[in-house]
């Protein structure tokens, strides 16, 4: 009985305990549930608030940002044991909830206590920055006799205002603060002579044959008796300090000097001004102030040859005010020249008038590579030369290597000093910065701070990487976020604070943008300011006066050793060093450097390696534990293969691979990843069982986000058939062939080259069986790639059959059959008519094409993928680069097609039918790359009715040779035309043809002088004849190395047709320090 009663007491009291813990476990549960809906209103309520903290107090914004950051990180770490594990847990004594709790407690604490300070500081109490000055106060502009290279500047502007034109015409100065729009403004306004003014005023030059539309052109000194015009009245106002547009046009009214009381301001001016020759300047025109469409009707039209002037730093208001490009006249920085004069003079004191040769000459060649600096830090902008060469001169500092390496290293620390020669450097971004709409805008422009000095961003890179860091929210679709992206990086350079880097190739639209210099270092120190950024170049580290921790570093050219020894000077006495700072980073982007310990960051969201060395198996594994990553770019890489383990990354939306020579073999993991919105790279697909079919097409068809798969290397597996049928959301693709090497070519949508392939050793001749036979045995056909790579072409391969070599030992590896080139003497390339009928001979292949042999198994699959193109609904866009695929995508090519953009490289044999083109739709892109067709068989192409831009590339000399003729209604909804070659082929529009074309893009390069010395005549206007029927043409540019004869040639042409088409120069390649 005994015993009895003991187990009893024992069974009850360890019922009594569970009963204890059940209970205590459900507390648990409850408090933490409960806080955690405390903390979440709390922040959501701080992030409501998050505008008040701009501008209020700058630490206490930095504060709750890091205590945004620090409640996001232990939330991601946050692990609550649930159901018969929370019991043990608590049974054991091994439960943390108790310390999550506190931890819970101390945010809601403290996001309480940091609002209530920043209520305590109220909104009147805004923090004054030293840097900035009132919104209202005027542009700063230097005299004409201080600035270098201005009579050029000015003799070309001018001539926009010559006389002869019926109605007051309107021209716009855009450009960036700083770049001297105000200065020539004011030079055309204080020469410009009024009626009263006659004996003293100097006289506007307005000598038509020097004008010339880049500034950056030479030209030779006007030597004409100029032309002159005297008005009867002038007005200078600067529009940003007027209240309203009644209060500017209240300005203009005493500046010409009418004696009536105002009632109606815009109505007794339009009076006062419509018997008048009138100049008005309208300074710094901004969209957040007077609008242009409020004070246009005061200024009458009045056939007196008046002239309004406008200065913004707006492109959107400079179009506004000056419909037409003719009438823009943007102002560029300085060329290297005259800036390097520029700082001499300003240093000196000296206010020479033009290029002082004998001053830059006497320079030493020691002091020749300092200016150069100085100059490159700067940017050639006027302002920013004017500031550093006054800091210089007035500390009684020359050209030597200490002051110009202090200047160089340090100019973004003047941007915050109180040093008063850059004071008004610092007003001009400053007030352009706080002015900025949107808190969205600012953010984008403080985050280019991340990337290196002259770095060329994609924008849609840089869109991904917000989104990644959750700058932008919200539940829409990926693409929707880009294009929201997308709109703030326009204003920005709607707004000249960001510059768009013109695309080198045909494209349609800058896809690069940089930072200007100057603008770089005052957003540097922004960022600073706000633990936006930390900077590692070398030994070098810049991190704000704050305490936080490191959330955003960029490492560039540096070691290891160095990343590591640069975070250990920084850290806190109380810290272990770099250890203490690398958990806490949620973006990485390395460019050019040893790649530090990743492994312990693993919050990290953004991590970008380019260039880096030491890419191996041991640190791909360590990116695969990064769980929270959802941004991952590796170019530049020499990996062969991804590893499985990249399905743990659940949270991953981009993966760019670009840049690689080698394809690299992807996991079907990879692929149906959750969350993968971008794919980018040279891919091969693996084999793969009809288990692992059937799983990938299950997932394609629920739960895949993938949109862009750019792209993969066509093999005839049926993985890449499945993915474009089954992925739904699928839109745009690109797809390389093997018989289309990897070396030698330029990708026209990255712009990315790879040199020629050289030879190498003959231990690759058994390579293709080492392929194959690991490839049977189901082994990694990848690890056998690097065999194949160009370098290991035998030597006794000429470097031509060595490609060839390459490409169809690939082609074996993939299992085809041996690629060889079509046979162009079965095909007619040339039509021997303009007239286009279901019969032309250049639509038609040859009867011997049609009865030859039997298509190979290869050929099989590229017909039934190629269908697959054709019949999808879904897909956008379509990229081939191959000669063989191309061809079939074409034969295959039906009206029902849906694609949008269609992108071929490769020799084409023939266009599909008329009808085809006729009914294709939905085509409003077409880039043709190397395509070897006749002017006249690609004449056919006007057939495509819905087609909006047309770019053809060739590189061959003997290229369109014959004329392309558009006919009366060719080409109905055409708005951009593009040649890119040795030179242009004869074209000729007929009346009707080509009704809403608005650019000729002539990308062709200038042929060497023939036999008799005659260079540029053919190359001019008569090789292109019909363009005074374009009705709707803007703009034609030609390729940068255009001749001075054939640029003259193109004005002169434009100048007799009815909208004046703007006429320049594409702009040279910049060489690509990076591009993102």
């Amino acid at each position: 009985m005994m015993m009895e009663a003991v187990v009893k007491t024992g069974i009850q009291s360890t019922l009594n305990i569970v009963r204890s813990v059940g209970n205590e476990n459900k507390k648990l549960k409850g408090r933490i549930n409960g806080l955690l809906k405390s903390l979440e209103i709390e922040v959501r309520m701080a992030k409501w608030d998050e505008k008040d903290y701009e501008g209020v107090d700058q630490k206490l914004a930095v504060d709750m940002q890091e205590l945004l950051f620090d409640i996001d990180d232990f939330l991601c770490d946050l692990s609550i044991p649930e159901g018969f594990a929370a019991f043990w847990h608590n049974a054991l004594g091994m439960d943390s909830r108790n310390e999550d709790i506190s931890m819970i407690h101390s945010f809601i604490t403290s996001v309480q206590s940091i609002r209530q300070r920043q209520a305590q500081i109220g909104s009147g109490a805004k923090e004054v920055d030293s840097s900035s000055s009132s919104a209202g106060s005027p542009p700063v502009y230097a005299r004409e006799a201080a600035l270098v290279g201005f009579p050029e500047t000015k003799v070309n502007f001018l001539e926009l205002l010559s006389p002869g034109v019926d109605k007051p015409r309107v021209v716009s100065i855009v450009g960036c603060n700083g770049v001297g729009k105000t200065a020539l403004a004011r030079a055309v306004f204080e020469e410009a002579s009024t009626a009263d003014q006659s004996t003293h005023a100097t006289k506007i030059l307005l000598d038509r044959s020097t004008y010339q539309s880049e500034i950056h052109e030479e030209s030779a000194p006007a030597t004409d008796v100029p032309a002159a015009i005297a008005y009867d009245c002038k007005a200078w106002v600067v529009a940003s300090t007027c209240s309203d547009w009644e209060d500017l046009l209240n300005k203009v009214l005493e500046e010409v000097g009418s004696k009536e009381a105002p009632r109606d301001t815009a109505k007794v001016l339009e009076s006062f001004l419509k018997d008048k020759r009138y100049l008005v300047i309208i300074d710094d025109l901004q969209p957040y102030g007077v609008k242009w469409r409020d004070i246009e009707h005061a200024f009458p039209q009045n056939n007196k040859g008046s002239k309004i002037i406008v200065t913004t730093n707006v492109h959107s208001i400079a179009k506004t005010c000056s419909p037409g490009s003719h009438y823009l006249y943007p102002m560029q920085c300085l060329n290297r020249d005259h800036s390097s004069q520029l700082i001499l003079n300003t240093i000196h004191g000296s206010r020479s008038y033009g290029l002082g040769l004998s001053d830059a000459e006497s320079l030493s060649d020691a002091e020749r590579p300092r200016l150069e600096r100085i100059c490159d830090r700067c940017g050639d902008l006027p302002l920013a030369l004017i500031s550093v060469a006054n800091y210089m001169g007035g500390n009684g500092q020359d050209l030597s290597e200490d002051a110009c390496k202090d200047v160089c290293e340090t100019l973004g620390n003047y941007l915050k000093s109180k040093e008063m020669e850059f004071d008004e450097l610092k007003r001009a971004l400053m007030q352009r910065y706080e002015k900025l709409p949107d808190n969205g805008e600012k953010n984008c422009l403080l985050y280019v701070s991340i990337f290196p000095r002259g770095y060329q961003i994609s924008w849609k890179n840089l869109a991904r990487r917000l989104i990644a860091e959750e700058f932008v929210v919200g539940d829409a679709e990926m693409e929707k976020k880009i294009e929201d992206v997308g709109r703030l990086l326009k204003q920005l350079i709607d707004r000249s604070m960001i510059e768009p880097v013109m695309p080198r190739n045909n494209s349609q639209i800058a896809k690069r943008c940089k930072v200007h210099s100057a603008m770089l270092d005052f957003t540097i120190q922004k960022s600073l300011s706000k633990n936006l950024v930390t900077l590692i170049a070398r030994n070098d580290y810049r991190q704000g006066d704050h305490e936080g921790r490191v959330r955003r570093l960029t490492v560039e050219s540096s070691t290891s050793s160095q990343s590591y020894d640069c975070l250990r000077k920084k850290s806190t006495p109380n810290s272990d060093g770099e250890q203490s700072k690398l958990p806490s980073v949620r973006s990485l982007t390395m460019f050019n450097s040893e790649i530090v310990d990743i492994q312990r960051c693993k919050f990290m969201r953004v991590l970008d390696l380019e260039g880096c060395g030491g890419l191996d198996k041991k640190i791909l594994g360590k990116i695969c534990e990064l769980v929270f990553l959802k941004y991952l770019r590796l170019s530049n890489s020499n990996l062969k293969e991804l590893p499985e383990e990249l399905e743990k990354l659940k949270y991953l939306q981009t993966l760019d691979m670009g840049d690689t020579l080698i394809p690299i073999l992807l996991p079907l993991v990879v692929i149906m990843l959750p969350e993968l919105v971008y794919l980018f790279g040279r891919f091969l697909l693996p084999l793969s069982t009809s288990v692992e079919l059937s799983k990938l097409k299950k997932f394609l068809e629920s739960r895949s986000q993938l949109h862009t798969l750019a792209g993969i290397v066509f093999n005839e597996n049926e993985v890449l058939a499945t993915i474009i049928q089954k992925a739904k959301n699928l839109k745009k693709v690109k797809i390389w062939s093997m018989d289309t090497s990897p070396s030698g070519t330029i990708d026209p949508a990255s712009g990315s080259s790879h040199p020629d392939a050289p030879t190498g050793n003959t231990s690759a001749l058994d390579a293709p069986k080492k392929i194959l036979s690991t490839a049977a045995a189901g082994s990694n056909a990848a690890r056998h790639i690097d065999s194949l790579a160009p370098g290991n072409i035998p030597a006794l391969v000429s470097p031509r059959k060595s490609k060839r070599w390459y490409n169809n030992a690939f082609s074996r590896l993939l299992g085809g059959s041996e690629v060889s080139k079509p046979n162009h003497a079965t095909f007619n390339r040339k039509a021997t008519s303009t007239e286009l009928s279901d019969n032309s001979p250049c639509l038609q292949p040859s009867s011997s094409k049609l009865d030859g042999p039997a298509p190979s198994e290869t050929s099989v699959a590229k017909k039934s993928l190629a269908d697959i193109f054709v019949c999808s609904g879904v897909l956008e866009s379509l990229y081939i680069e191959s000669n063989d695929f191309c061809n079939v995508f074409l034969d295959s090519l039906k009206a029902t097609c849906r694609i949008g953009s269609i992108k071929l490289r490769g020799e084409l044999v023939c266009l599909p039918q008329p009808n085809i083109l006729k009914g294709l739709r939905g085509l409003s892109k077409l880039h043709l790359y190397l395509s070897g067709l006749s002017c006249q068989a690609l004449s056919a192409l006007q057939n495509l009715l819905f087609l909006e831009y047309l770019a053809i590339v060739e590189e061959r000399d003997g290229s369109w040779n014959d004329s392309f003729i558009v006919e009366d209604t060719g080409f109905p909804c055409l708005k951009v035309l593009c040649f890119e070659g040795p030179k242009h082929p004869h074209v000729e529009i007929k009346p009707g043809g080509m009704q809403h074309l608005t650019s000729i893009k002539l990308l062709c390069r200038e042929l060497p002088p023939d036999n008799d010395g005659n260079k540029a005549a053919i190359e001019c206007p008569p090789r292109f004849k019909g363009i005074s029927h374009l009705a709707k043409l803007n703009e034609v540019i030609l390729h940068h190395d255009a001749t001075r004869e054939k640029l003259k040639s193109w004005k002169e042409a434009a100048m007799s047709h009815a909208n004046m088409p703007c006429v320049r120069k594409q702009p040279a390649p910049e060489p690509i320090l990076n591009a993102a």
